[in-house]
């Protein structure tokens, strides 16, 4: 009994003697009811449930009030360059992921697909200088001088003489796919000794295009398109 209670006795003088540890405030109180990946799922699921009782109406008051409450925030310099910094080091870390940079051109190569089909001569300047860089053809203007040029010219084919839409009911019907190339004429060189300059440009159907060789001269090429390929392409038209 004695040994006990000058063990008790110890254990009070070394709790008074000992430095009083001070916590930080969000540690004091009682302890966590859950963890914090709990507490997270646990307000997920209370939040979805007040969501699903919602009207239509509530709904639509709490989303303008979160992109209000957005904006506010977009417009502090310092919360716009946090966002930034968090932006980038997500984008970096997922990088690292040879699934995720799959998938990202494979997103990019549908969306640039859609415009093209949307607006067929959205990059018509900058896959003519990107063509004539590959084949060390001279392309001297600016992409958007290609495209007024193209916007400005009668959109007929030079050499049979079809538009864009004659050819592709014609290539329809005799079972050809149709596909973005068709969405337009084509920009094709009368000289094929020079570059891509202004004046050595003309418009050519998908056709013509394809058949024409760089040793026919254009107008050669010319005179056997209005001979073979544009009776051929209306007889098939009726």
């Amino acid at each position: 009994m004695m040994k006990s209670l000058k063990k008790l006795e110890k254990n009070i003088l070394e709790s008074f003697m000992t430095k009083k540890v001070e916590r930080p405030y969000h540690q004091l109180g009682r302890p966590r009811k859950y963890s914090k990946e709990e507490a997270k799922q646990k307000y997920a699921e209370n939040a979805k449930k007040k969501l699903t009782n919602l009207t239509a109406d509530e709904k639509e008051l709490i989303l303008l009030r979160q992109k209000a409450r957005y904006l506010e925030k977009k417009l502090d310099p310092e919360y716009a360059k946090k966002i930034n910094k968090r932006q980038k080091a997500r984008h970096l870390e997922r990088m690292l992921d040879p699934a995720y940079r799959r998938k990202r051109r494979e997103a990019r190569k549908q969306a640039e697909k859609r415009k093209k089909q949307i607006d067929p001569i959205s990059a018509l300047g900058d896959h003519i200088k990107d063509s004539a860089r590959n084949r060390g053809i001279d392309a001297p203007h600016k992409p958007l001088e290609y495209r007024n040029w193209y916007e400005n010219h009668i959109k007929i084919c030079y050499f049979c003489g079809n538009n864009n839409e004659t050819i592709r009911d014609y290539l329809k019907k005799i079972g050809e796919k149709v596909g973005i190339q068709q969405n337009r004429l084509h920009i094709e060189r009368l000289d094929s000794i020079k570059g891509y300059l202004l004046d050595n440009l003309t418009l050519a159907c998908s056709i013509c295009n394809t058949h024409k060789s760089d040793i026919i001269s254009a107008e050669d090429f010319k005179e056997i398109a209005l001979k073979y390929i544009a009776p051929k392409i209306k007889n098939e038209l009726g």
